[in-house]
């Protein structure tokens, strides 16, 4: 039995897919997530800023001042210059500035791969599973213009040493785990049901629509009964049950259920009168293809060197069952360690198509120190959106080959064409860094980009050879049609 044990460490359990469609309205999603209590605080990826303060929703910019290593962060909102963020709200949004200096320094300006996009912080959500064990995720959003939507669970380790093998089973595999209850805000829990029959079974007549909203009151009033507040560290939440059908719920399932709100409230909910004599606005069209994955951070661990290649040295074994995610395994695991994306010695990268492990060294922790975060934000945060761009690149690929294989016409393919081009471009030229260059780069290889682009390239010259086919045949059609009617006329004539 391995004697490795894990004292301080974050997995940020990340899900990804896409929207058929573009968001263009981000302004107006981040409001709602306000305005709906879900988040109290989302940053765009240009600083806009909204907020919940006081019970009041407010919106502004977040300012940012870079000078060498100096990094100062100021909010102005539109309401009052002089107001200040408190509670969980200043709590989020000091987070979202550490990510918008982490984006702002690592990609280059003009040359972004992702498209604006905004980050909103929900509150926890607390998973129950019966006389044996409670956890605890940070939901984190990204919304993409491009319709891209990337959830992160952000899970926070325990204060006491985890064995490496119960660290695989019950963190790196959480999204194994079976749980009785969620309990998550008040809102999420009434929207999750109203996603589900919106997008499953969406009422088309005016009585059905009335039974659903009759229907939305009532559970309304016992959520209303069933929330409860809870303290959780510095804060003070309230929690409500999610539903389900089978009474059982998983890391995956609840991410499933936030994909359907997202596209719930990228249209924006119709009032009740509106949805009464209207309906639902049309709803976006979600990808057939979505993934989910932990991303690794270790801050601290037995027998921890200075240096990343003697943490290697010594942990490789270690290192490979979390990054092939098994546990209790006698037969060696070291095969599953790829090579180091880090070229120095503060930490180490390890990129799967699976998973990622980021292991910080003694060394690379001190140096770190005069940026120190309780959070451990200035350990994480930087890498976490290293780990965004992999899955944004990643998903755009995805959307690209769904949509290769439904296109009808020449002038889709040929933009279907550019659009490919331009992002294998982007790819290349996203960051200034040659050496985060090389991690993405290995990232998208390990995560087989390059086939998807053979196969988008695949599906769009199938496509063109059908469409031309189809065309050469109309045109003989429409020829022979008009031989026929000249032969009938010069018939006419001779007669």
């Amino acid at each position: 039995m391995s004697s490795f044990e894990v004292r301080k460490w974050e997995i940020w359990y990340t899900f990804s897919t896409y929207f058929e469609s573009r968001v263009d309205d981000l302004e107006s999603v981040a409001r709602t997530l306000v305005e709906l209590e879900i988040s109290d605080c989302v940053v765009l990826s240009n600083g806009q800023t909204f907020c919940r303060v006081d019970e009041e929703v407010v919106s502004g910019e977040t300012i940012l001042k870079i000078s060498g290593d100096l990094k100062q962060a100021s909010a102005r909102f539109d309401t009052n210059s002089e107001l200040e963020l408190t509670g969980y709200a200043r709590e989020t949004w000091l987070i979202g500035v550490q990510f918008l200096f982490a984006e702002a320094r690592q990609i280059s300006p003009g040359m972004e791969l992702p498209t604006p996009h905004l980050r909103a912080f929900l509150k926890p959500i607390v998973l129950i599973k019966e006389e044996e064990k409670i956890s605890r995720v940070y939901p984190v959003i990204i919304l993409y213009k491009s319709g891209i939507l990337i959830i992160e669970f952000r899970l926070i380790g325990p204060n006491e040493p985890v064995p490496l093998d119960d660290f695989i089973s019950e963190y790196v595999n959480i999204q194994q785990c079976d749980y009785n209850f969620a309990f998550v805000p008040p809102m999420l829990s009434a929207l999750a049901s109203e996603a589900y029959y919106t997008f499953s079974f969406p009422p088309s007549s005016i009585i059905e629509r009335l039974k659903f909203l009759r229907a939305k009151e009532k559970q309304k009033n016992a959520l209303r009964e069933l929330t409860q507040t809870i303290r959780i560290g510095d804060f003070d939440f309230d929690f409500a049950p999610l539903s389900k059908p089978d009474g059982e719920e998983t890391i995956t399932s609840i991410a499933l259920t936030l994909f359907s709100i997202f596209g719930l409230i990228t249209q924006k909910p119709a009032s009740s009168i509106n949805f009464l004599l209207k309906g639902q606005t049309s709803l976006p069209s979600m990808g057939n293809y979505w993934s989910g994955k932990p991303h690794i951070h270790l801050i601290d661990f037995s027998d921890q060197q200075d240096s990343s290649s003697s943490n290697e040295e010594i942990h490789r074994e270690a290192f490979g069952k979390m990054l092939a995610r098994v546990s209790g395994t006698t037969g060696s695991s070291s095969e599953y360690v790829p090579l180091d994306a880090r070229k120095f010695e503060d930490y180490s990268a390890y990129i799967t198509s699976s998973a990622t492990l980021w292991a910080w060294s003694k060394s690379g922790i001190d140096k770190q120190k005069q940026w120190m975060d309780i959070n451990n934000g200035h350990l994480i945060y930087e890498h976490q959106t290293q780990i965004e761009l992999l899955e944004y690149g990643f998903m755009l690929h995805k959307a690209l080959v769904e949509k290769s294989g439904k296109l009808k016409d020449l002038s889709g393919i040929l933009a279907t064409r550019r659009d490919l081009v331009e992002l294998k471009s982007k790819m290349l030229e996203t960051t200034p860094f040659g050496e985060v260059r090389d991690l993405l780069i290995k990232g998208w290889e390990k995560m087989n980009v390059e086939a998807m682009q053979s196969q988008i390239l695949e599906n769009l010259s199938i496509l063109e050879s059908e469409i031309k086919l189809i065309e050469s045949k109309m045109m003989r059609s429409e020829w022979h049609s008009r031989y026929s009617d000249l032969l009938y006329l010069h018939h006419l004539r001779s007669q």
